[in-house]
């Protein structure tokens, strides 16, 4: 299979395994792992836990409940806490996993193959060891189809590969390191999304001006738009008269050599984007990408754009492209552009856009409805910038914590393919993690 036809969760490549690291074991992952064997027979008002395991190691997680008389599929089998599942069909894909403690008597399908640990191994540390590039390239070549979706695991093949195990106390060891990443990993990403679900109420409230700063006031107006009502100090203005929409066209070259940076619809992520990757020639370059982008620039995509796929440019360049998936709206003021960025998000400007939308697969707005939609400014300069100083001051701290998560990721994975085949030791004290 041609390497642009493997899964994502697959390195291309035939499993190799390095020297054994002084102290461990060579086996086979049958000496891992037996085949447990425990039919259910369906009884009609009964109702059973089905469980699921989720691509790339996501580990094993609740279905739904089912009586016995409505599951389709008649022949299920009972899982116990600490069973390791491999989806026979999901398995190139990295569906495989632990059951844990809360889906302990879950059932699962035939299409499982459902397998206890062996005495002398820790499931924690072979969940961890799914991870690794020698287990995930096994698992490939054990499965057999003329297409990646339509694979099926062989276990029996499998079960014969040969496997490095370090000792039991050094499994366990190795799992307390990890796990503490994974902690650390679950804290950032509680206060992202703490975070980022406080930025979602302020755009209801304070970008309607629902809530506001003290030291502004006004009294309602008769205004309104989708049931907010605009306050006194406050103006409704459509997006054209506070930027232009599509000005800047790729500048025309008889070079066909030159050169710019082009920003792909799909590269473009929420926030503050940074210099783009691709490189490409004039004559190379993607028939519809035909935008300048420059600093200060709003980005919106325009195809299907409820998907927030929004961005504001913070590099200072000339010769950067921008994809025609997005309208580019270049800002009359900086202060009032960065309104313009946080409204995008606004529950109210959503509701605008949405209504406008055409087409089933990939529905869109165009540039010019965008340029006549509505949003909300206040007239007092001071009010403006201490709204925009929030928000971004909340982006700025979302953004943080996003690249310390990306950077926790980043580590563990490096650590796991470390410690997981031996190429990095611990102490044999655990406080001396640090030192790995």
């Amino acid at each position: 299979m041609k390497d642009g036809l493997y899964p994502p969760s697959v390195q291309p490549g035939v499993p190799r395994l390095s020297s054994l690291p002084t102290g461990w074991q060579s086996v086979t992952f049958a000496d891992v792992f037996e085949e447990a064997v425990r039919p259910v027979e369906l009884a009609p008002n009964t109702t059973y836990q089905l469980v699921n395991a989720k691509r790339s190691r996501g580990g094993v997680v609740a279905r739904e409940t089912k009586r016995g008389a409505d599951i389709k599929t008649t022949t299920q089998f009972r899982t116990c806490a600490g069973d390791f599942l491999i989806s026979r069909r999901q398995i190139v894909h990295g569906a495989c996993g632990i059951v844990p403690a809360r889906l302990d008597g879950a059932i699962v399908s035939n299409e499982y193959s459902t397998l206890t640990v062996r005495a002398g191994f820790d499931p924690t540390f072979l969940a961890y060891f799914s991870n690794t590039v020698y287990f995930q390239q096994t698992c490939f070549h054990s499965s057999i189809g003329v297409h990646v979706e339509k694979m099926v695991f062989r276990l029996d093949s499998w079960l014969r590969w040969p496997v490095q195990m370090p000792p039991l106390s050094e499994q366990r060891r190795v799992v307390e390191v990890l796990t503490a990443w994974d902690t650390a990993l679950k804290h950032v990403q509680g206060l992202i999304e703490a975070q980022q679900k406080l930025k979602r109420g302020l755009n209801q409230s304070v970008l309607t001006a629902a809530r506001r700063f003290p030291n502004f006031h006004g009294d309602l107006t008769d205004h309104q738009l989708f049931g907010h009502r605009v306050p006194g100090g406050w103006r409704k203005m459509r997006v054209s008269d506070i930027a232009e929409v599509n000005v800047a066209a790729l500048p025309e070259s008889t070079d066909p050599q030159y050169e710019f940076w082009y920003l792909d619809v799909s590269a473009i992520k929420a926030g503050c984007i940074e210099m783009p990757e691709v490189k490409t020639r004039f004559l190379d370059a993607p028939s519809r990408a035909r935008r300048m982008v420059k600093h200060g620039d709003v980005l919106f995509s325009t195809v299907r754009p409820y998907l927030e796929g929004f961005a504001r440019v913070d590099f200072n360049r000339s010769d950067v492209v921008c994809s025609t998936g997005y309208a580019v709206l270049t800002p009359k003021d900086e202060g009032v552009g960065r309104l313009l960025y946080h409204t995008l998000y606004a529950p109210y400007f959503k509701r605008q856009y949405m209504e406008g939308l055409a087409g089933s697969n990939f529905p869109a707005v165009s540039a010019s409805e965008l340029a006549e939609l509505v949003i909300f400014v206040p007239e007092d300069p001071k009010e403006l910038r201490a709204v925009v100083d929030m928000l971004d001051a909340l982006e700025a701290e979302i953004q943080r914590l996003e690249k310390l998560n990306n950077l926790l990721e980043d580590q563990k994975r490096g650590l796991m393919q470390k410690l997981l085949t031996g190429k990095k030791r611990l102490r044999v004290d655990i406080q001396e993690v640090a030192d790995v």
